[in-house]
């Protein structure tokens, strides 16, 4: 929890853009604010609703404990089943969260009597309308490298498509001619195809340069317990960690590594393509 509030103002001090916020530690036991009601727990609840066009966002401030706690439960459940996605999160094309208003009863205390009662109140309820395992199972290890091979696939077969093309018209043309100078141009065509393929280098990014000198220092275990963990969550075999950290060497290496799995990028673990 922080404390959000205006900074101070000084006497002949001209700010740009207007008064700014700043942050402070916030305990609501020891904060005399507090105590004397001059602050309390708010929070405001950011999303869109399909179909409204547009870029701005819809806004519902709640000052209730009890409605925030309901709406982080629920991102903090889909957030594990979904191995850490849950903005943008869509099922077959389609929403999975609704915003609801219900009627729940809640313990309140009463300070004059200093004893504890229960009240009926309107909270904010984010619930889900789809089958959670569905969602877990779309959005799985196995089913993101299935896609990740889809796509690999996809983009291999755009180029082979290509040279069946330009082999298919040259095939086409050379039909009039003679059987043989149509199998002794299909094999120059062939010859041609693996020659380009053979030529063609593989592009390699450039090792980038070590920052403050931590492309010498060697990864330390903080780092590689960081990773180690992340590729848990994200299910990635242990064999395939492994061959990963064997290949990482400097400290700069394994915070790039661990940056990449902070965003939910798991390439680096896919298997390489035959």
């Amino acid at each position: 929890m922080v404390c959000e509030t205006p900074e101070d103002l000084e006497a002949g001090k001209k700010l740009f853009g207007g008064r700014a916020w700043m942050r402070k530690p916030c305990d609501p036991e020891s904060c005399p604010e507090y105590q004397k009601e001059e602050c309390r727990f708010s929070g405001r609840i950011y999303f869109m609703i399909p179909g409204v066009k547009g870029m701005g966002s819809f806004v519902i401030p709640t000052k209730s404990f009890y409605s925030m706690k309901r709406v982080k439960k629920t991102l903090r459940d889909m957030y594990q089943l979904t191995n850490g996605r849950i903005a943008y999160l869509l099922h077959n094309g389609e929403t999975i969260f609704v915003l609801r208003k219900v009627k729940a009863t809640i313990p309140c205390i009463d300070w004059e009597k200093g004893e504890t009662k229960m009240r009926q109140q309107y909270l904010i309820d984010l619930d889900v309308v789809v089958d959670p395992l569905e969602v877990a199972k779309e959005y799985s290890v196995e089913r993101v490298l299935q896609k990740g091979a889809r796509a690999m696939t996809m983009l291999g077969a755009g180029v082979d498509s290509t040279d069946d093309a330009s082999a298919a018209t040259d095939g086409g043309a050379a039909e009039t001619g003679s059987p043989s100078s149509s199998e002794n141009r299909a094999e120059t065509q062939n010859e041609q195809r693996l020659t380009y393929r053979e030529e063609r280098p593989e592009k390699k990014l450039a090792p980038e340069a070590p920052k403050n000198g931590n492309g010498r220092k060697e990864m330390d275990g903080d780092q590689k317990a960081a990773i180690t963990k992340m590729a848990a969550r994200y299910r990635i075999e242990a064999e395939t960690l492994d061959k990963v950290l064997a290949g990482v060497k400097s400290y700069d290496e394994a915070a790039k590594v661990i940056g990449e799995l902070n965003r939910g990028d798991i390439s680096r673990f896919l298997p390489a393509p035959a």
